[in-house]
């Protein structure tokens, strides 16, 4: 699914749903991280649980910053 998405330039992911380890980091490797998005699922989901997610990735700062934050704003701000 994640292959055809991915041609698209317009669609972002979130990743509130990956379960397994280090899920976060296969998703960067599968599409750029500019196309992430936090994704908690709150309230089927506990939100700490995506804080995690993001911690266990082992991603560098920007990287989880762009993530937990930035992409959100930028998209955000596009549609002002």
């Amino acid at each position: 699914m994640i292959s055809s998405l991915r041609k698209t330039p317009q669609v972002s992911f979130d990743f509130a749903t990956l379960e397994n380890v280090g899920g976060v980091a296969s998703l960067i490797e599968q599409v750029d991280a500019d196309r992430v998005l936090y994704g908690s699922h709150a309230p089927f989901f506990y939100p700490e649980a995506a804080t995690l997610k993001i911690k266990e990735s082992a991603l560098s700062d920007d990287v989880a910053r762009k993530i937990i934050s930035g992409n959100a704003n930028r998209m955000l701000n596009k549609g002002a």
